[in-house]
């Protein structure tokens, strides 16, 4: 088991007991999921005003949205309410709150063609883990770079940007170290994918 199994197994477990008051609550998972896209879209809209009081806030808020998108999978199992209607409502709304991230962040920079790589290396990776499942191989969340991974990243920089700390020497802000960041990884990503579910049906 890999450092990050082990964390996402410590973190899991302390959702659980989250994810059972919520039911007790009457909270649904649905729900969940939408407020977490509701809170990315606001981070997105923080990021694109700008300052220093936006980006801290905006870090702060994404932390919550990506546990929330976490417990709505648990608080469905709970519930007993998991189906195939929540699942493609929860996976849209993940690729909508990832575009609407990453598309904030470019507006932060103005560096737009760096944006439209990270973007576009971010939903392929989504992309391909869900193309595997397409064709029997079974979903795959394998990579350098997951969902969770894109919002840690993006987090780091926003504290980096409010703290107006640089990325060195380089003359690039953090932000844009964020955005070539997920675009790296996220092809890195793409094709690991793509190479798991070739050799998966290569064996059949």
């Amino acid at each position: 088991m890999t450092y990050r199994d082990r964390l996402a197994d410590g973190v899991y477990r302390h959702l659980e007991a989250v994810a059972e008051t919520l039911h007790r609550l009457g909270v649904t998972a649905n729900q969940l999921t939408a407020v977490s896209l509701a809170a990315v879209a606001a981070v997105a809209l923080a990021f694109t005003v700008g300052g220093t009081t936006a980006y801290a806030t905006g870090a702060a808020v994404l932390v919550f949205a990506g546990l929330f998108d976490l417990l709505d999978g648990e608080l469905a199992r709970l519930s007993g309410t998991a189906d195939a209607r929540g699942d493609l409502l929860d996976h849209s709304f993940d690729r909508f709150a990832d575009a609407v991230l990453l598309v904030g962040v470019t507006a932060a920079t103005g560096n737009w063609l760096l944006g439209f790589f990270s973007v576009t290396a971010v939903l392929l990776t989504a992309y391909m883990g869900t193309q595997a499942q397409a064709v029997g191989v079974g979903r795959v969340y394998r990579g350098v770079l997951t969902r969770a991974d894109v919002f840690a990243i993006v987090v780091a920089a926003a504290a980096l940007e409010a703290l107006e700390v640089s990325a060195g020497s380089v003359e690039m802000s953090p932000f844009e170290a964020a955005l070539a960041l997920t675009a790296v990884a996220g092809v890195a990503s793409t094709l690991q994918r793509g190479a798991h579910v070739w050799r998966e049906l290569e064996e059949r």
